[in-house]
């Protein structure tokens, strides 16, 4: 579940920052730390959010019953379409 958004963010990463961190004579540890969890915070706190919800629905649910967070993560795993993601978009009326 969130895996998605970590991999997401590595791969729009730009290593060559990375590599010129490391030209300029910093450390991996220095190069990890100011560099790279920088470039993937949004990855990392859309994981945890993630994370969050699905937990709080998961001891919210009772028995024989499942939430709509949870319903929602599960879909992509068993069906290949665009639902969710069409779904998500949909402009919400104000009550």
């Amino acid at each position: 579940m969130c895996i998605r958004p970590l991999v997401a963010s590595l791969e729009g990463a730009n290593l060559s920052i990375e590599e010129a961190a490391a030209n300029l004579g910093d450390t991996p540890t220095g190069i990890i730390w100011r560099v790279t969890l920088p470039l993937i915070r949004p990855g990392i706190f859309a994981a945890a959010v993630f994370s969050f919800v699905v937990q709080v629905s998961i001891f919210l649910a009772t028995p024989g019953r499942i939430t709509l967070p949870v319903a929602m993560m599960q879909y992509p795993e068993w069906k290949i379409d665009p639902t969710i993601a069409a779904v998500s978009v949909l402009p919400h009326k104000k009550a």
